[in-house]
């Protein structure tokens, strides 16, 4: 029952008696020191071999006959336990020889049978002094060596090789190298003592590796088998001793889960060679077991005990037992399915609002529950219902170890939140678990029950780009999970039918699954004519997601697309309202997805400029550094708008969001600039009064020139907003590789000539202002004809689309300088 109660196995009692005995014949000094010898011939020994035992022990020296004779009854004995059976079995143990060879039957093997047993047992016991308790379930594999020659008595004639009696030798199973035993089985235990002054102990645990040992033999009383054995095996637990002022807690390495004498049968006392077999408690049929090893198919017998009142020890006991033995067990899988199919195929990783506590960004999202069940594999699975849990149809189950493997292990929660987040595991088990799991740690988890024949446990993820693996392991039974879904031993988290370790789901919703893009992919090319293609986000981080400003200036989390190429900006200062539409101007002109940045918290510094612009800094394996574009305010007096490039970049080549520092509007530059745009129109000025372009311009522009002085100061607040909404346009086509019309010739003729001042401002006027009207790139109000720069005056033209009445874009001039990355 415990490892104080631990018998020596039946066979281990054979083999010293049957050795003994070739022992005392071949050693003529065996014999009393007075002279006088003693009988010590077993009873139950035939005729002949008795005499020759007695003949040594009178002192006389055996011939060689009676040698050989004594070798020979000694094999026969040992064959008894160990001869040939001719029924075979599903398969051949990794430590025995192939049957029929001339090893194997020099040392009496044979192949065995595999079994997997399971065995429960508890008792309790008390005695005027002190009180215990037991309890055990577990489960063993094990070899099966059975020798069929009929019910006799076998205790009785155990000494008789001719005797027609039976036996049924159940050894633990081995591993492949034969060196140790094979981790085959598992279980767990609880014992407790106490006695009447409060001292006691309480252990309990896991068998972390179970092993069984048994042998069954008839009686000779019709049909009933007695069994000796015990199970047992390494566990891992904890022992507490305490007396009535303190306890003291130990890690238990195995002694308590083990020696335990199954079935129960602690008043079947073995009671020596030639005795009796005592009558068995446990109800095991010798007709059921022989059935069961001739049909060569699964089969399983069990047996039960029940005991009460029963006196051991100086302790009364009440006891139940029961053993189930499966023979030629059906090959056995432990399936991994989502316990919902529609919901695992529409789940996105999502944070667990428990774990980042930002629930109004991300939301709460549920937990991914996933189903682990012990499966016959001989049989397709079975469900209760269309779509429902695979149900489990095995016989014996184990301990079952769920696990997350290759888990992405990444900074922050998506790309841009939080900044300086440590890494962390992307998917993890919550402490929250369904009944009958434990959690170990947060990527493991395991059933509290050592028989366990299926487990449900819960998935959550704290990254919006989290991505793994679950599989499950039964260490007790040998078993790797299978997935009900492929051929795979895992589940991937989430769905990720091709492999880029994004969710399908977020594939097909943009409608890129059948192009199976790896997580690297980065080559959008809408806009098209652009330089290059690609935004510098790659297919992971635009899944991933970044978190993002709202027009109403709340934020929240998205997932990017993978049809245009993006871009962010952060719009800071009084006049961020104003610069988000004309990033929302440049957008439509462009073609280009922009994204607008909540706060400066989401941007770290990428090095070489003032002002934070690293916008995907939670980098992943698939990330290159990309920025985010600044717009401000810097007041400078004499220079309206300009994009700045980073330190060490030439001004005049083709910019991208890397290379720029930032945006600079100057709204006082910009309001100066339109007080001295307003005197073209003076108040009261007759037509033929103005400057003969503006004349020209008004007459174009069918401006009623009265209307227009007698607003026009009024009208300048509006004009300013006007013009650092189209500056803020312009300026990002600059951060985008956008380049002044005719720059290049102009810069060439700058350069070979000495040019004045008004030479100057005239080659900028030509050539800046040339080209298609509709680009945002034209200096419109360089134009030497002042139509389109009297109709801003007079308020006839509000920027957001060109004067030609067509939309903005950007020209055949400015495309091929255009890029994202560099």
């Amino acid at each position: 029952m415990n490892g104080s109660r631990t018998r020596r196995s039946f066979h281990a009692i054979l083999t010293a008696i049957s050795l003994a005995a070739v022992c005392a014949a071949l050693c003529p000094s065996i014999g009393r020191a007075d002279g006088r010898v003693d009988s010590n011939v077993p009873p139950g020994t035939p005729p002949e071999i008795a005499a020759i035992m007695r003949k040594v022990q009178a002192g006389k020296r055996p011939t060689g006959a009676d040698i050989a004779k004594l070798q020979a009854w000694s094999q026969k004995l040992v064959e008894k336990v160990n001869g040939q059976v001719g029924n075979g079995s599903q398969y051949r143990p990794p430590t025995r020889t192939a049957p029929g060879s001339q090893a194997a039957a020099q040392r009496g093997e044979q192949e065995g049978i595999p079994c997997t047993i399971h065995v429960s047992a508890n008792y309790s016991g008390h005695s005027e002094n002190s009180s215990e308790e037991y309890q055990t379930n577990y489960t063993a594999r094990a070899m099966l060596y059975p020798r069929l020659n009929g019910t006799g008595d076998y205790w009785a004639t155990m000494m008789d090789p001719n005797a027609e009696v039976s036996s049924f030798r159940f050894e633990p199973l081995a591993a492949a190298s034969g060196a140790t035993i094979a981790k085959a089985g598992g279980g767990s235990y609880h014992f407790r003592s106490k006695d009447n002054k409060g001292n006691g102990s309480d252990s309990k645990g896991t068998l972390t590796q179970g092993i069984f040992s048994m042998q069954l033999v008839t009686t000779g009383k019709s049909d009933l088998l007695y069994p000796s054995g015990g199970g047992g095996g390494v566990a891992k637990g904890t022992t507490t001793t305490y007396d009535k002022d303190r306890s003291v807690t130990s890690n238990d390495p195995g002694g308590s889960g083990g020696g335990l004498s199954v079935p129960f049968a602690a008043e079947n006392v073995l009671l020596g060679p030639g005795k009796s077999t005592p009558i068995p408690k446990m109800t095991l049929s010798y007709r059921a077991l022989v059935a069961a090893i001739k049909s060569g198919a699964t089969a399983t017998i069990t047996g039960n005990e029940n005991a009460s009142n029963l006196s051991v020890g100086g302790m009364t006991y009440s006891a139940q037992s029961s053993i189930s033995i499966t023979l030629r067990p059906k090959p056995m899988d432990i399936l991994i399915e989502p316990v919902n199919k529609r919901l695992y195929e529409a789940w996105e990783p999502m944070p667990d609002a428990t774990d980042t506590s930002h629930p109004e960004l991300f939301g709460d999202p549920k937990p991914l529950a996933v189903h682990i069940v012990m499966h016959d594999a001989s049989k397709p699975p079975t469900a209760k219902s269309d779509g429902g849990l695979t149900q489990p149809n095995t016989q014996i189950g184990g301990l079952i170890d769920i696990y997350l493997h290759d888990v992405s292990d990444q900074k922050g929660v998506c790309m841009d939140f939080p900044a300086d987040s440590p890494a962390k595991k992307g998917l993890f088990f919550p402490a929250d678990q369904p009944p009958g799991i434990v959690r170990v740690d947060e990527q493991h988890v395991k059933t509290t029950s050592a028989t366990a024949r299926e487990a449900t446990v819960n998935v959550c993820a704290r990254d919006t780009g989290a991505y793994g693996k679950i599989d499950a392991k039964c260490e007790t039974l040998g078993l790797d999970s299978k997935c009900v879904r492929n051929t795979d031993t895992f589940l991937s988290i989430p769905l990720d039918d091709d492999f880029n370790n994004i969710a399908d789901q977020y594939e097909i919703e943009k409608g890129i699954f059948d192009r199976k893009l790896g997580a690297n992919w980065d080559e959008e090319d809408k806009p098209a004519g652009w330089k290059t293609p690609g935004d510098g986000f790659s297919l992971y981080e635009e899944y991933r997601g970044f978190l993002i400003d709202n027009p109403d200036h709340s934020e929240t989390f998205q997932r990017l697309g993978q049809e245009k190429r993006k871009l962010f900006v952060f719009p800071t200062g009084d006049d961020r309202e104003i610069y988000r539409q004309g990033a929302d101007l440049y957008a439509n002109a462009s073609g280009v997805d922009v994204y607008y940045v909540h706060q400066r918290a989401r941007l770290k510094d990428i090095g070489g400029t003032f002002n934070p612009r690293w916008i995907n800094f939670n980098t992943t394996p698939y990330s290159t550094p990309q920025a985010a574009v600044w717009m401000m305010d810097l007041h400078l007096p004499d220079k309206t708008a300009f994009t700045r490039p980073v330190a060490g970049s030439d001004e005049a080549r083709p910019q991208c969001p890397m290379t720029t520092d930032c945006i600079a509007i100057s709204r006082p530059a910009i309001t100066h600039e339109i007080d001295d745009w307003a005197g073209v129109l003076p108040a009261n000025t007759p037509m033929e009064s103005l400057f003969p372009d503006a004349q020209q311009g008004c007459t174009d522009g069918h401006i009623d020139v009265a209307e227009a002085e007698a607003t026009m100061q009024a009208r300048k607040p509006a004009l300013v907003d006007r013009l650092i909404l189209f500056s803020a346009a312009h300026e990002l086509g600059h951060a985008t590789g956008g380049r002044h019309h005719g720059l290049d010739q102009y810069l060439d003729y700058a350069s070979h000539n000495n040019l004045t001042k008004k030479q100057n401002k005239d080659a900028q006027e030509k050539w800046y202002s040339s080209g298609d009207h509709d680009c945002l790139m034209r200096y419109w109000h360089f134009d030497t004809n002042w139509t389109e720069f009297m109709l801003f005056l007079a308020g006839k033209w509000n920027l957001l689309t060109p004067s030609t009445g067509g939309k903005w874009g950007f020209c055949s001039a400015d495309l091929p300088n255009m890029h994202m990355k560099e």
